[in-house]
């Protein structure tokens, strides 16, 4: 019979409280929080002692989480029964998944755009520049060039003469002219630093 098996058969409830000797010959005493078979561990609820050693009434204990791998244990006992109705288990609130599914994809599509806003292979006035004029208009890096608006590319060394319409776009001369005239001060604004 494997360790696990054997804890489950012996205490099948959570919050039962128990007491480990460990293979190193620590004891370790507490709750049952919860086992899991696939990583074939035991979690024991602890309470925390209080920081001056005085326990204030009508105050909620604090608790440790202790989690200890099944094949550690070398001894499992029930200590005195008394403490069974001193302290119960934490309550753990329900998860919702569809929220952690959508945080996760979320803290993605954040990750991939921080990501794509590097260059690579550019020298660090150039991701300057992007920064800087990623700050009012939407950019992009296409190679080592910065491309504005999907409308204008910005060339290294990315001066205003380096500025052109993006291939098979039509562009107003004024679009032009802006990103040239953003670009100028903010060259200048970098060369001051």
């Amino acid at each position: 019979m494997s360790e696990l098996s054997l804890l489950h058969s012996q205490f099948p409830h959570l919050a039962q409280w128990i007491k480990l000797k460990l293979d190193n010959g620590e004891e370790v005493e507490g709750q049952i929080f919860t086992y899991d078979k696939i990583s074939n561990v035991v979690v024991l609820q602890q309470k925390c002692k209080p920081e001056n050693g005085v326990e204030i009434p009508g105050t909620n204990p604090k608790y440790n989480f202790r989690i200890i791998k099944i094949s550690y244990i070398k001894e499992i006992s029930i200590p005195s029964a008394e403490k069974e109705t001193t302290t119960s288990t934490t309550e753990v609130c329900p998860v919702n998944i569809d929220d952690i599914i959508n945080r996760e994809k979320k803290a993605l599509k954040e990750e991939f755009q921080r990501q794509n806003r590097i260059g690579v292979g550019v020298t660090e006035e150039a991701q300057q520049i992007f920064d800087a004029l990623s700050k009012t208009m939407p950019c992009s890096w296409n190679n080592k060039s910065i491309v504005v608006m999907d409308e204008v590319t910005i060339s290294p060394p990315y001066n205003a003469e380096n500025c052109k319409m993006v291939p098979g776009k039509t562009v107003q001369e004024s679009i032009i002219e802006r990103v040239q005239k953003v670009l100028e001060l903010e060259k200048k604004k970098i060369k001051r630093k």
